[in-house]
């Protein structure tokens, strides 16, 4: 949102930024909020568990998934508001200071009830529906019978409370709704189609990286744009700029949008596709956002150095299909942006949110920081390949980088190949033999269970 913010702002449009998931986890993920629903899930659990036998794998599913609600709704109900005063409050959020066992309980409370709240399956049935979906997500007869039902969702009554207010004052002409990961698109298309029955002169768009992942899906479902003026594939700063432009003047052309997907008489219309040159744009805005509000700590501002993924060939990911090619922008501007971000919003601590950055990219940024004596803190996403050195490591350190998160996956050859990670186990232990010389902190992800993966292969 503030990417998209910037652009427009830098045109001359008014923009207001509202971010949904955090007012969602500040304003339902209470004491207050979870002692009403566990109350509900208690008696529905209660109800199964009566029964002589369960007669379906859904009530089987169900009573699995509310056992945990049922045996530790009071406890999370007990903790859950101090659980986020602590974690709000922590001096310096890394990853180290889960050493912390008090700390550690906090992050399991606010996570268990985080889970309990947006994933049970009787306050979101419609996640546990399998029969006419591979993915319950885009089950279209789903997403329509929360819009036709919904009370079934938790979120109805918050977007009624939060977001119809906050319309009728701002009173804008587009609302633009960010659909980012699949748990959102339901709560996402109800949203939209209510936006559109209460206030039908707004026009509504939604974009992000599920509609660049499923636009073809959900171009073959027609009566999604009944709930939707258009939706936005791939970059969303063409799209919007020119589609702010239209609406200020008054003179409404859609097929001359880059970049959406709508209908018009019954046929649904998908316009050419333009990659944004992120080199323009400005710095993003986080204004109006707050910032001390979100569960990180110290105030912490998200940066990208990019766009897409350098590598972008491993077989278990879809940013190759969501993100047409590699962008990146020089290291002398992102070091630009950073000192702009830093004095701007009171921040020192930041968090490079690209998929993947080069290793040689990340000591040029660490040299332009050093070179404009930035006194910042940062962490990235990084690989295995070739780039790193002590000395290089040593410089990236100096310039405030305090952890590097490597995406290594598994440590076995044969998987590494099959998932086609480009980098290999000799490389991964050679990389790591360095960083211990430099007391950076390292994160390494992996993941257990891929497909063809033996036992011993996973240890």
């Amino acid at each position: 949102l503030p990417v998209l913010s910037s652009v427009l702002k830098l045109h001359n449009h008014k923009v207001y930024q509202l971010d949904l998931n955090l007012l969602a986890h500040t304003k339902l993920l209470s004491s207050q909020f979870l002692s009403l629903k566990i109350e509900q899930i208690k008696k529905r659990f209660q109800q199964l568990d009566k029964q002589k036998s369960i007669s379906s794998f859904a009530e089987l599913h169900e009573y699995e998934k509310l056992y945990d609600p049922v045996t530790l709704g009071d406890y999370l109900i007990e903790n859950i508001d101090e659980a986020k005063k602590t974690i709000k409050n922590i001096n310096n959020y890394r990853f180290d200071e889960f050493g912390n066992s008090e700390l550690l309980r906090h992050w399991q409370v606010f996570d268990l009830a985080n889970k309990f709240l947006f994933f049970s399956p009787l306050l979101h049935p419609y996640l546990y529906q399998f029969e006419d979906s591979a993915s319950c997500f885009m089950s279209v007869n789903q997403i329509q019978d929360v819009i036709k039902n919904p009370d079934k969702s938790i979120f109805y009554n918050f977007f009624q409370d939060e977001v119809f207010p906050l319309i009728l004052r701002k009173k804008p002409q587009i609302i633009g709704i960010s659909l980012t990961f699949a748990d959102q698109i339901i709560p996402t298309f109800l949203l939209s189609s209510t936006i559109k029955k209460e206030f039908p002169d707004c026009y509504v768009t939604i974009g992000g990286n599920i509609i660049s992942l499923l636009w073809r899906e959900i171009k073959s479902q027609d009566i999604l744009f009944d709930h939707v003026n258009s939706f936005v594939i791939g970059d969303g700063e063409s799209a919007l700029l020119e589609m702010s432009n239209q609406f200020d003047k008054m003179n409404i052309n859609l097929e001359k949008i880059p970049n959406i997907m709508y209908k018009r008489k019954k046929i649904v219309k998908n316009n050419h596709l333009v990659n944004w040159n992120i080199s323009y744009s400005p710095p993003p805005d986080f204004s109006g956002l707050p910032l001390d509000d979100y569960f990180v700590g110290k105030r912490q501002l998200v940066y990208m150095t990019g766009r897409g993924c350098y590598w972008g060939k491993c077989r278990f990911c879809d940013f190759s299909v969501t993100k047409p090619g590699y962008r990146s922008k020089s290291p002398k501007k992102i070091a630009q942006d950073l000192e702009y971000l830093s004095k701007t919003y009171n921040t020192k601590l930041f968090y490079m949110a690209d998929d993947a950055i080069a290793p040689t990219k990340v000591w040029k940024i660490a040299e332009e920081i050093l070179n404009k004596n930035l006194n910042i803190d940062w962490w990235c996403l990084t690989r295995f390949d070739e780039g790193w050195t002590l000395n290089r490591l040593k410089t990236i350190k100096k310039a405030g980088c305090y952890r590097l998160f490597f995406g290594m996956e598994s440590a076995n050859g044969r998987i590494q190949r099959f998932i086609n990670k480009g980098f290999t186990t000799e490389k991964i232990n050679e990389v790591l033999n360095l960083l211990k010389k430099t007391n950076l902190h390292v994160h390494l992800s992996s993941i257990i269970g891929l497909p063809s993966e033996t036992e011993k292969e996973a240890k």
